[in-house]
């Protein structure tokens, strides 16, 4: 799935305890409270989000600045309640960021 146009530097910009509506899509909205505002290392930020709509679901953007390389970003929206998850990867043909439905075993090792 294609990310909104501004996601990315939208999502970035929130700070903690704020309320917020963003679309993660151009038709997918995700509403929460920013629930922690991290900057864990030189270059690190991460931004997480609980839903304030449906319990247990969380999106987290990590932006990492590596002098000489760029900007890399990492996201994943993921529910306690569900087997698969989010995934935002950028894609290595266009360069573009997308979202990539991923099924948590496969993600998170045994």
């Amino acid at each position: 799935m294609a990310v909104r146009n501004n996601f990315i530097p939208d999502m970035m910009n929130y700070r903690m305890n704020q309320q917020v509506e963003i679309a993660v899509t151009p038709k997918t909205s995700f509403k929460g409270k920013v629930s922690a505002v991290t900057h864990d290392a030189p270059g690190l930020q991460t931004i997480i989000m609980q839903s304030t709509e449906t319990p247990g679901l969380v999106l987290s953007i990590s932006k990492l600045d590596i002098k000489g390389e760029g900007t890399t970003y990492r996201g994943i929206m993921i529910s306690k309640n569900h087997s698969d998850l989010l995934m935002l990867e950028k894609d290595p043909k266009t360069g573009e960021y997308v979202w990539n439905k991923k099924d948590v075993a496969h993600v998170i090792p045994d």
